[in-house]
């Protein structure tokens, strides 16, 4: 009965009045100039493997941006930038963390094989 209820609180009370992080992304988008994509995880109580914050821990490492964070009853949500997100997904993927999201995305196949090597990972050429 008690979770049934937090459920339902989380559902249509707590989630759509999370007001803040909803006013951010919507800033996030004006001052980008750009439209975002919706990156859907499933909540760790829900069955799913991975918290939001390892998520975006993957995604900071490589300079990719997030914001307009949220949840329901079943899923933690984060946003990234139109322009970055095909990246971010094949990231996500890379990582092996499940997600979903729009399937107006074009990506490329889904990604398989060791992690890209980030830009601050990489020796300088110059010695």
């Amino acid at each position: 009965m008690g979770s049934r209820l937090m459920d339902a609180l989380d559902q249509f009370v707590l989630g759509p009045m999370n007001l803040i992080n909803r006013v951010e992304g919507l800033l996030q988008m004006a001052k980008r100039r750009e439209g975002a994509v919706k990156f859907a995880l499933k909540r760790i109580d829900k069955g799913g493997d991975t918290s939001r914050v390892d998520a975006k821990r993957v995604l900071s490492r490589y300079k990719v941006r997030t914001f307009g964070e949220g949840f329901d009853a079943n899923c933690l949500y984060f946003m990234v930038g139109n322009r970055q997100a095909a990246w971010a997904a094949d990231l996500l993927d890379y990582a092996g963390i499940e997600f979903t999201t729009s399937p107006k995305l074009k990506r490329n196949k889904k990604a398989a094989g060791a992690m890209p090597k980030a830009w601050r990972d990489r020796k300088n050429s110059r010695g």
